[in-house]
């Protein structure tokens, strides 16, 4: 994901993982999202601390420090709150040139996020011969393109 080769990033997950709007995100960027995504996992770091294997499943709990992206969705809500009050007539912008605005603030946004770390039990399966991430390691950035309407 670092590398932003998400076609082989996507092949270690099981088949049966869903990232909704994410995975379509990663397979068809959009030009306004992309350097977002780009951003937020250049920013991410997953370290496996240890491993369980039981039969065909495993379990792997890994420190996940990325940008806290809950801080990113209050910090767009305040960007279009300020732009709201700037006068700035909403009504007849398109939604593409209000996303464009807000893709815009947000580059410099991550930049500037804190950072957050967690542990995450991440879940694996013995799928096509080989291992394959059967939870979803990216949930916050996931949650945070549908918050965003992405």
């Amino acid at each position: 994901m670092k590398s932003k080769d998400y076609e082989k990033a996507l092949s270690y997950m099981a088949t049966s993982v869903d990232l909704g709007d994410l995975k379509e995100q990663l397979e068809n960027p959009e030009p306004e999202t992309e350097e977002i995504v780009d951003a937020l996992f250049s920013k991410m770091d997953m370290v496996p601390e240890s491993s369980k294997v039981e039969g065909d499943s495993a379990t792997v709990p890994t420190k996940v420090t990325m940008p806290d992206v809950e801080k990113l969705m209050e910090k767009l809500f305040e960007v279009f709150g300020q732009l709201m009050e700037s006068g700035m007539d909403m009504t007849s912008m398109t939604e593409e040139r209000m996303t464009a605005m807000l893709m815009d603030k947000m580059g410099k946004m991550i930049d500037e996020l804190p950072m957050t770390t967690k542990t995450v039990d991440i879940k694996l399966v013995w799928e096509s011969e080989a291992w394959k991430i059967k939870t979803n390691p990216f949930e916050d950035i996931q949650k945070a393109f549908e918050n965003m309407g992405g």
